[in-house]
């Protein structure tokens, strides 16, 4: 009876004995070491712009009215023209301040970045309080028009200018 005692607690002895798993070397030649990632940082760099198809072309006008759109010409300061462009190569962009009549008023140019993948803002300002439009009231519908060097038109809208 005392070897079968022995005997089971000698089992018991070699259940219990824990193995260690076998280690495998890992080659550390040749093994690029990248940072740790964190969250909201890109893991890897953009690729080369060459590599990205350039966005399409998109630009949005919007319009500010100084004191606001219902306001009469003879009591109208300005009207403010923000421009977003993306996806323009250009070097430039030509603004257009067009008259009821089909003339433009007033043309500038502002130079663009040229890089497609970069939103880019533009202002343009009307003057109407003490201006022609002002003195001769050129009311009616308007229009605004974003053009890039090579002629593209960018972006249209109408706006009013009331009596």
């Amino acid at each position: 009876m005392r070897f079968a005692k022995v005997v089971v607690a000698a089992i018991a002895l070699c259940a219990c004995e824990q193995k260690t798993a076998p280690r495998l070397e890992q080659q550390t030649e040749n093994v690029e070491v990248l940072p740790p990632v964190v969250k909201g940082t890109p893991s890897l760099p953009p690729p080369p712009a060459a590599e990205l198809p350039a966005p399409p072309l998109s630009a949005t006008l919007t319009f500010t009215y100084d004191p606001d759109p219902m306001t009469p010409v003879s009591d109208l300061r300005e009207i403010t023209v923000d421009v977003d462009v993306l996806g323009a190569t250009s070097q430039q962009l030509s603004f257009e301040f067009v008259t009821p009549a089909a003339a433009v008023f007033d043309a500038r140019a502002a130079a663009l970045s040229g890089n497609p993948y970069q939103r880019q803002h533009l202002r343009f300002e009307l003057p109407v309080a003490g201006t022609l439009i002002d003195s001769s009231s050129l009311t009616g519908t308007w229009t605004a028009r974003a053009l890039l060097d090579d002629g593209t038109l960018a972006a249209q809208a109408g706006f009013g200018v009331h009596p």
